[in-house]
């Protein structure tokens, strides 16, 4: 029993820093695990050396709310003391299957609470009973429960959750009262198993509200259209250089015009001295 709290502490440790999935408007699922079941209300003493499992269906209808077909086995042992003083170990194994509702408290959170309810019948075999000692005891029972939900993935999650269970007799630990008016055993279970997504409806919107959002406007698209406005920049720029190389040679043509134009009278002053000396 302390290695089984120990585990289950271990991996909701490890659920509390996963991501959040993706919630989804509704799905179906396959579960499976372990569990730890044990006598809470019957006629002789409860032990510790318990175990069990399950596997289940589950439809989610919505964010909220689903309905689970869950099959179980459990094996639950007690004890007690015979005429003679000798402690009696009994056993019963425990075929069960139970129809549930479920209601997602927070369906939207990474850790995603919830409770359920609901009926279903179970088949006890029953190894050194005090006054029963029959291996076909057929019965009903009724389940209440909460549990909590880990999303690892958009396809797995990791489930663990407290059961408690009322038979419809008090056959369940193999031991009758004559005193008992009505008597109803019951038993408790804790269990940890996975979840697995194999259908999946469409992303959930109350969830992410973004998921309506398509796209961005197009005025918006225009204003980031990088490549139109590298063209314009690339033309503007070809135009400005063009003009600077056409403005820098035209004003270099002109101050040697304007140069030639000056010293040619003086050369030719010049010249004219020359020859008439």
């Amino acid at each position: 029993m302390k290695n089984f709290f120990l585990t289950l502490a271990l991996m909701l440790l490890i659920g509390i820093d996963v991501s959040q999935a993706q919630t989804v408007t509704e799905s179906w699922a396959l579960g499976f695990g372990l569990k730890y079941p044990r006598y809470a209300s019957v006629n002789i003493t409860s032990m510790n050396f318990n175990y069990g499992a399950y596997l289940s269906i589950q439809k989610n209808f919505s964010e909220h709310v689903g309905m689970r077909l869950k099959g179980g086995f459990a094996n639950i042992k007690g004890e007690w003391t015979d005429a003679l003083m000798n402690n009696i170990k009994q056993t019963t194994n425990v075929i069960s299957a139970d129809l549930d509702m479920v209601y997602y408290v927070v369906p939207c959170a990474p850790v995603s609470p919830y409770v359920f309810a609901g009926a279903g019948g179970n088949y006890k075999m029953i190894k050194n009973g005090q006054s029963i000692n029959s291996d076909n005891k057929l019965g009903t029972q009724l389940n209440v429960g909460l549990g909590a939900e880990f999303k690892i993935s958009p396809s797995w999650s990791f489930v663990a959750e407290y059961t408690y269970s009322v038979t419809n007799n008090s056959e369940l630990d193999g031991t009758t009262v004559p005193t008992e008016i009505n008597g109803r055993d019951s038993y408790i279970a804790l269990s940890a198993g996975f979840n697995y997504f194999f259908d999946k409806g469409a992303p959930s919107p109350q969830c992410e509200p973004c998921q309506g959002i398509q796209g961005v406007p197009p005025a918006m698209k225009d204003m980031t259209d990088y490549k139109r406005i590298e063209d314009l920049i690339k033309r503007h720029i070809t135009k400005e250089v063009t003009k600077e190389v056409v403005v820098d040679r035209y004003m270099s043509k002109s101050k040697d015009i304007r140069i030639i134009s000056v010293l040619m009278p003086i050369i030719r002053n010049s010249r004219y001295r020359e020859l008439k000396l």
